[in-house]
This record gives structure tokens, sequence and C-alpha cells, in this order.
């Protein structure tokens, strides 16, 4: 019986392809879980510095994507990034004005995104 070690390799390239997206995902969810304390018109109980910003528009939350987003161009590259796509660049700019961002996000979710990519599924 033969053994076809190149479809072998595309299967474990698939497969942490597909642990990398569902990584990405999460993280995407719980920065947009984040940034979802409500601060509606007019607009008068902003968020402090140091937590994150309070949800307007939702243009923001709305805009922290995944690049790529499948699993065929992950396998690819072997890489995913979360980030803004322009209508989120704002958010940034308030990270650099003392808001937290995307990074106290990771931080506190980053052991369960390194059991999601290690297979361990999600932790709580």
């Amino acid at each position: 019986m033969a053994f076809d070690t190149d479809a072998m390799v595309n299967r474990v390239r698939a497969e942490c392809a597909r642990r990398l997206i569902a990584a990405a995902l999460a993280l995407q969810s719980e920065y947009r879980n984040d940034l979802s304390t409500g601060n509606p018109a007019p607009h008068e109980n902003p968020a402090p510095k140091g937590e994150f910003p309070r949800l307007r528009t939702g243009g923001g939350r709305a805009n922290v994507a995944i690049v790529p987003a499948s699993v065929a161009e992950v396998q690819q590259t072997e890489q995913v990034s979360v980030g803004f796509r322009p209508g989120g660049m704002h958010l940034l700019y308030l990270k650099g004005k003392g808001w937290k961002g995307l990074a106290d996000t990771y931080g506190r979710v980053r052991d369960r995104l390194r059991a999601l990519v290690a297979g361990g599924g999600a932790v709580a």
C-alpha cells in the first residue's frame, strides 16, 4: 500500500489553518465584545482612559477584520492577522491616547487562543 505524504501534509496544513482561523475569530469576537459597552446620544458618558472605548456608531467594532479569512488562504500563507479596516483606524488613535485596544484583549485571552491553536479547544 502506497503512502501519500503530500496528501497527509495537506491535511495537516488545512487543520493548522482551521485552528488559526478559529483563534483569530475568537480574538475578533472578544475584542468586539470589549467594544460593545454603549454610550448612546448625546454621548455624555465616554469611557475613561484605561478602559475600552464606548460604543457610539459601531463603526469601529464592525471594522475589526481577519485577513486572510479562508482556510485555503491561511493554508497557503501560514498566517492570519486580526486588525482594522479603514473604518476602524480611529481605535488605534484612541489606543495611543490612553484607551485600551486589541492588544489588551489579546493579553486577556491569550491562553484560550493558544489552546485553540494547539487543538485543545476553548478554555474558560
